[in-house]
């Protein structure tokens, strides 16, 4: 019996599994769980036992098991934050007291994450602000800044300390304009839910903006790694749509991807011959997306003025 099996046995023992208002009896717990974990985000099969290993603090990320647990599998919270100690922090007797106190900082920043949004500091709310970003994000950024521009861009990702001053110059009363000067350098200034106009790099297997190469979906970073090496493992991914592309296969991706076009059509013949046969045509996917073109798509209206205040429909 592995050590998954006995720490779930272990867990619906000890913790009542309430789900959509009713506690489950420990063999309906059990198999809920199983089944919850064999989603594509985590990717565990209970008759598998080498995947079992998959069930890691630093594999699993808090979003996807919270996805999982409580917005799919209906799991009230105190139900997966019990799991969740259970599945990922218990039998680690050997772990450090610094690596166990990150361990339960993480916990505690997941389930941060239901404190109503005015209770997010500034800062908070800048670091979590992009073009995916919830509604309530950025209108609660377009109150603080009084529907004035105030963020500030670099490199294709906010510029949180930047942003930041402008946001507290707001605050005592000074209207600030379309630019902005640290004394280094001119910055443009630009309204809540407009975006910089040069094109973004998006994850070959998530689809969503990498910040300098990272993919925060999948906890690692594609820097370094050529264009066409990550428009290559786009089309192994869409040619495997049954597939599951979570952490570990996509950190095999990335290994392979490192040394190399020629080294991921060696392991991928098949998709080789679709990479060839679209490059031939000039039909390969583009992985490069405009910012404003995903805002517009989140039915997003701005005034005729480029920098004016957005105004959501």
């Amino acid at each position: 019996m592995s050590a998954l099996i006995e720490r779930i046995q272990k867990a619906v023992s000890e913790t009542p599994i309430v789900v959509a208002g009713t506690k489950l009896p420990k063999e309906d717990a059990e198999t809920l769980i199983w089944r919850l974990l064999s989603d594509s985000r985590i990717g565990v099969q209970k008759n598998d036992p080498e995947t079992h290993a998959l069930v890691s603090p630093s594999l699993i990320s808090e979003r996807d098991f919270r996805s999982v647990f409580c917005d799919d599998g209906r799991m009230a919270l105190p139900s997966a934050k019990a799991l969740m100690k259970a599945l990922l922090i218990e039998d680690q007797k050997e772990t450090p007291k610094e690596e166990k106190s990150g361990i339960v900082d993480a916990l505690a920043n997941m389930f941060a994450i239901n404190k109503p949004i005015g209770q997010y500091s500034t800062k908070e709310l800048l670091e979590k602000y992009d073009a995916y970003s919830p509604q309530d994000i950025w209108d609660e950024l377009s109150k603080r800044g009084k529907n004035h521009p105030c963020i500030v861009f670099e490199k294709g990702a906010v510029n949180v300390q930047l942003s930041l001053n402008i946001l507290q110059s707001i605050r005592k009363g000074q209207i600030p304009g379309t630019t902005y000067n640290n004394g280094e350098k001119t910055h443009r200034v630009y309204p809540v839910g407009v975006f910089p106009e040069e094109s973004s790099l998006c994850c070959p297997l998530t689809g969503k903006i990498l910040n300098n190469g990272y993919s925060p979906d999948l906890d690692m970073s594609w820097a370094g790694v050529p264009e066409e090496c990550l428009v290559f493992i786009r089309i192994v991914r869409d040619e495997n749509r049954g597939e599951s592309f979570g952490k570990f296969v996509a950190k095999g991706l990335l290994k392979t991807a490192k040394e190399g076009i020629e080294a991921l059509k060696e392991e991928y013949s098949k998709e080789a011959l679709v990479y060839e046969e679209l490059k031939a045509l000039n039909q390969l996917p583009s992985l490069r997306v405009s910012l404003n073109s995903l805002a517009a798509g989140r039915m997003i209206g701005t005034k005729s003025d480029p920098f004016g205040s957005p105004r959501r429909t």
